[in-house]
């Protein structure tokens, strides 16, 4: 088996991925020693530390990937003949291509001038069997250029349009890049401009009988993640987002639908749209992935409305770990969680009980391994709502009451057997904070008192 180290250092570049200073034996497996490559967003570092490679692991260098490679779409990857490392892949195999993907190898072929690969998916652990992989990824908003922001078809194969993107380079600051898209009957416009220290965030949301919107910005932050790996398994995980603060206004309008009932027809929306961060640590490709989803949860009657807006800022370092324990652990360090009514008046009302609700995802941030999938995700969420419930209007003795509250919670998920620990698929809460807000400041009880 191999033993690889770092010891050229890490190149830092912004968001290309490049072989730093890679190599490896003249065969392209992983018998042979060879120096490592690290490269990802300005102020990187990679972590590569005593990694052995698994018995059935082949290696083709980034340096050949990047000269031979020819065509692939994720599955089928077709190489020039002669590139080097290739003549080592057999049918079983698990392959690094170097600064690419990892995967397994299903078939080899040759068709004219060009070698064939089938592949198959894997588990990293099958392809690292010892050692330690890990970075500290800072993710600086400004860094980010327009064609950095992709569109994407969403997993569930909705259709979406895309109606306009629009790059408008405000002075002083990057690209401000402004997607819109109708989703489920829902129009959808999201505008991103990335400043120094921050993205300045616009988010505006319709349908026939409700808008919701939020105004504000998140800061630059930076991901934290070490693994480690022992005789073919995953051994211990931490993952954390640090230093991640956003300030927020978001604000809510909807009115009962005519002739319908109670209206209850939640919209639950992943936007068409990610910002993959990629960097490489050891030659293996990962990437962290900028995503945003919302909900809109109505419960509202014709003759009922329900709006207002509340204030939201937030200030945490917020994680997982998993070591010796089966179970997962959440971490987190809550500076500063708070909500506060915004500008916008804050009323329900309506003749029966009543309400509407809205939340937004945002960041969401997946981390994948390329060519095995996403592992793990933390996102930032944040729902906001308004109900009113009237009381007993004819002996009074329920008064009526308006309650208008905000959720800010952090919320981790994992599916941590693609890295190779036994069976972990699941997700937790690493903090939650409750505010709510009433007419008056008159509590719903039965008394309100």
């Amino acid at each position: 088996m191999l033993k690889r180290s770092l010891p050229c250092g890490v190149l830092a570049v912004v968001l290309v991925l490049t072989a730093a200073c890679g190599g490896s034996s003249d065969d392209g497996s992983a018998a042979a020693p060879g120096p490592a490559a690290s490269s990802g967003p300005a102020g990187m570092a990679g972590t590569f530390d005593n990694v052995t490679y698994g018995p059935n692991a082949v290696v083709v260098d980034a340096g050949a990937v990047a000269s031979g490679l020819r065509a692939e779409d994720g599955k089928v990857f077709r190489f020039a003949a002669g590139t080097k490392g290739i003549d080592k892949l057999a049918p079983g195999k698990t392959v690094l291509f170097g600064g690419k993907a990892v995967r397994k190898v299903a078939a080899v072929r040759t068709e004219g001038d060009q070698v064939v690969v089938e592949t198959a998916d894997t588990t990293l652990n099958e392809l690292v069997d010892t050692g330690t992989v890990g970075w500290t990824v800072p993710v600086a908003w400004a860094g980010l250029s327009e064609k950095d922001y992709k569109a994407v078809r969403l997993s569930d194969g909705t259709t979406t349009r895309v109606a306009d993107v629009s790059l408008v380079r405000q002075a002083g600051d990057g690209p401000s890049v402004t997607n819109k898209w109708t989703i489920g009957g829902v129009e959808v416009t999201l505008k991103l401009t990335p400043k120094a220290t921050r993205l300045d965030v616009e988010l505006e949301a319709s349908r026939a009988n409700a808008k919701v919107t939020a105004s504000g910005w998140v800061s630059n932050f930076t991901n934290e993640t070490r693994m480690e790996f022992d005789h073919g398994a995953g051994r211990s995980i931490t993952s954390n987002i640090r230093k991640l603060s956003a300030e927020m206004e978001v604000t809510w309008a909807a009115v009962g639908r005519s002739g319908t009932g109670l209206d209850t027809d939640i919209a639950r929306l992943s936007f068409p749209f990610e910002a993959p961060i990629p960097f490489v640590v050891g030659g293996i490709p990962f990437t962290l992935k900028v995503k945003s989803a919302i909900r809109i949860v109505p419960a509202l009657r014709e003759n009922s409305s329900s709006g207002g807006s509340f204030k939201v800022t937030y200030d945490a370092d917020q994680g997982f770990a998993k070591s010796g324990s089966p179970l997962l652990t959440g971490t987190s360090d809550l500076r500063t969680a708070e909500a506060v009514l915004g500008a916008k008046e804050t009323v329900t009302a309506g003749y029966l009980p009543v309400g509407f609700g809205w939340g937004w995802e945002f960041p969401r941030l997946e981390l994948a391994t390329l060519g095995i999938g996403t592992f793990a995700f933390i996102t930032l969420d944040t729902y906001v709502a308004g109900e009113f419930t009237p009381g007993t209007t004819l002996t009074a003795d329920i008064p009526p009451c308006q309650r208008a509250s905000a959720t800010l919670h952090a919320i981790a998920g994992y599916k941590l057997e693609l890295l190779g620990f036994a069976t972990l698929k699941d997700q937790t809460t690493l903090w939650e904070k409750k505010i709510e807000k009433f007419k008056d400041d008159e509590p719903c009880t039965l008394t309100g008192k």
